[in-house]
């Protein structure tokens, strides 16, 4: 673990709604749909994952979710992709 990734998830406090929102970008989620599934206005996402790249010193939306990704302030999202069989992929040789 790095230094900046040390002192990012040790001095960084995200609301639970600053990460719901987070954790949605990264799941490919837009600002509506976000909004939509957390019963909030636009602007309200807005202003929380404003609020969350501003505590995280990240300059954009993405730069903000990879910050939390790898400092482990937000879980990574699930694979939304399926096998043939209809099962999620294993972690096998991971």
């Amino acid at each position: 673990m790095s230094f900046a990734t040390m002192s990012l998830s040790q001095n960084t406090s995200l609301t639970n709604r600053e990460k719901d929102c987070l954790s949605a970008l990264a799941a490919g989620h837009v600002l509506k749909q976000i909004a939509s599934d957390l019963g909030l206005a636009q602007v309200t996402v807005h202003l929380y994952v404003a609020t969350a790249k501003k505590k995280l010193g990240a300059r954009t939306r993405e730069h903000a979710v990879a910050l939390g990704l790898t400092s482990g302030v937000i879980p990574p999202p699930k694979s939304p992709f399926r096998s043939i069989d209809g099962r999620a992929p294993s972690s096998a040789g991971s």
